[in-house]
């Protein structure tokens, strides 16, 4: 090991060697160790390993959002109006599709193009909006995050398996139980028909 065990890491440790404590005999070390970790959920997929990886980065990466202070001093600016709404956004980027697009040197004065930046103006009042709106939840979504990430789990969890209570950090008693009966059934040799193991009595 190259780094300090996670305390994710550390209770997976615990998980596993209370698995081999217990151990099925019907199971080899591995499964026993594999069934556990699963039962307390430490288990994650490579999918949702490399997703969660790829979104701890995009926010990591993000532009800084506006500080409360400026949030607060732009929100005063704008007074109380509505978020703009969709087609006003796709209406605002037209027009400035359409100004990149114009010649400008067609026209010693370019009205049409004021014409457009007038357009865009007074619209721009429910853009800011949208936009306070928009940071505002990114930040209560990443505070969310850390405190998610930062959560102690709660002593008893359900487990997904059979939906049974069980202590966070040990296997699930239900499902190991549940296995050594399968176990024990399996192992049981077959009785042929109960009628005859009874002993013949002679007929009157």
């Amino acid at each position: 090991m190259t780094h300090s065990p996670t305390p994710t890491e550390l209770l997976a440790l615990k998980v596993a060697n209370a698995a081999l404590l217990t151990q099925d005999s019907s199971y080899d070390f591995a499964a026993t160790i594999v069934f556990a970790l699963g039962s307390a959920q430490l288990l994650q997929s490579p999918e949702s390993a490399a997703e969660l990886s790829r979104l701890r980065a995009r926010v990591v990466e993000q532009t800084p959002g506006l500080e409360t202070e400026q949030a607060a001093l732009l929100a005063e600016m704008i007074g109380d109006v509505q978020p703009a709404r969709v087609s006003v956004l796709l209406s605002l980027g037209e027009a400035v599709q359409d100004q990149r697009a114009h010649d400008h040197s067609s026209q010693n004065e370019d009205w049409y193009c004021t014409n457009l930046v007038a357009f865009m103006g007074e619209r721009m009042a429910p853009v800011l909006r949208r936009l306070l709106n928009s940071e505002a939840t990114a930040a209560q979504l990443s505070a969310r995050v850390a405190e998610l990430e930062a959560l102690t789990p709660a002593r008893y969890q359900t487990c997904r398996v059979c939906s049974a209570a069980y202590l966070y950090g040990n296997p699930c008693s239900n499902c190991e139980f549940q296995a050594r009966m399968e176990a024990a059934q399996a192992a049981r040799p077959a009785h042929s028909n109960l009628s005859h193991d009874l002993p013949e009595y002679p007929h009157a």
